[in-house]
């Protein structure tokens, strides 16, 4: 038992959590009765746990980054609804569909870029520097979209029904 405790004091300081479990062998409850009114300890198997546990100050960082992606998709979903007005719903469906609201993305080898995926080779006007920007990607794509309909996202157009 001593053994235990040491250990038990050592792995403390270490980041982990630690979650101690008893359990009884052959179904037997831990603790019984006697006849004559003594608790008797039935033998039991000890199954330790430990499961890393980030420190505060990561844990704080990793809250900071949420917030600040929860921030990105609101001013995103904003200029959406700016320049898509009728049809911001729909727009914001193809961006989760296309880029899950990543103003950064590059998808088909590197020729399709930003939150609406706007393919390059198909659109040789555009910068991929200029794509990534999201009130640039945004009016591109709505452009794009009065011209020809969803069609240009014809994948996820199909998955959502546009088509």
């Amino acid at each position: 038992m001593l053994k235990i405790k040491n250990w038990l004091k050592q792995l403390l300081g270490t980041g982990l959590i630690i979650s101690i479990s008893f359990i009884p062998l052959n179904n037997v409850p831990l603790e019984r009765q006697s006849a004559n009114a003594e608790k008797i300890l039935l033998p039991i198997q000890v199954e330790l746990r430990a499961e890393h546990k980030p420190p505060q100050n990561q844990t704080d960082q990793i809250e900071r980054e949420i917030v600040d992606i929860d921030a990105r998709i609101k001013e995103i979903q904003v200029a959406i609804d700016l320049i898509w007005k009728n049809q911001a719903k729909q727009a914001k469906q193809i961006v989760a569909c296309e880029s899950g609201y990543n103003p950064e993305a590059v998808g088909d080898s590197g020729q399709s870029i930003g939150l609406f995926q706007i393919y390059l080779p198909a659109h040789p006007q555009y910068k991929k520097e200029d794509l990534m920007n999201i009130y640039f990607n945004t009016s591109e794509a709505y452009k794009i979209y009065q011209k020809s309909g969803w069609i240009n996202w014809k994948n996820c157009s199909k998955r959502l029904g546009f088509l």
